[in-house]
């Protein structure tokens, strides 16, 4: 493997990045079945959507088609309740695939209910159209109050009416690892 550093923003970048990020990260992913290859399994609707594995698929062989959508914040979500800390920051990431002509935008985040109340976390947001899968990634901190009684990580956003496609999900601790994706030199494998 050849790895070569370079100053730049492509999509190769962002992978290396991804890839890197995963690879040397002291924690596994958080999420089980990340890439819908299970089908559905540990993966649920979000609202009064429905979510079936389905090609085309960024890898593998089946990605989550969310669908039947009657609200902007229908999607899917994950449970990951009981294996974040309060106080340590995670690195997301994702890639989502929306079915419009025109420019939709789908949010990555959190839903988070404690002894605070509910509220929705974002993490990341983007805007594409059909046949563009879309990287999404950030990082946050996790600062809970009291007892939590939902923590899910969701992907959602589309107009009502929009279908969308989810794959490769990632929430991993960082550790004190930067969010490579906003490093200004990155590297590219080949």
């Amino acid at each position: 493997m050849r790895i070569r550093f370079f100053h730049g923003n492509c999509r190769t970048t962002v992978l290396a990045a991804l890839w890197f990020a995963v690879a040397t990260a002291p924690a596994q992913n958080f999420l089980d079945n990340p890439g819908f290859e299970q089908g559905i399994v540990r993966w649920t609707a979000r609202g009064a959507a429905s979510v079936s594995a389905a090609a085309p698929a960024h890898s593998g062989s089946g990605a989550g088609l969310v669908a039947n959508r009657t609200a902007a914040a229908d999607g899917v979500k994950q449970s990951v309740l009981g294996k974040l800390v309060n106080g340590a920051s995670y690195f997301c990431a994702g890639w989502a695939r929306v079915e419009s002509a025109t420019p939709e935008s789908v949010r990555l985040g959190f839903d988070l209910h404690d002894g605070a109340g509910s509220r929705t976390l974002t993490v990341a947001q983007a805007a594409g159209t059909n046949g563009t899968w879309l990287f999404l990634s950030g990082t946050f901190r996790l600062q809970t109050t009291g007892i939590v009684a939902t923590l899910d990580l969701c992907l959602d956003g589309p107009a009502p009416g929009v279908s969308f496609r989810v794959d490769d999900v990632v929430v991993i601790e960082t550790d004190g690892i930067k969010n490579l994706t906003r490093a200004p030199h990155l590297f590219e494998i080949a």
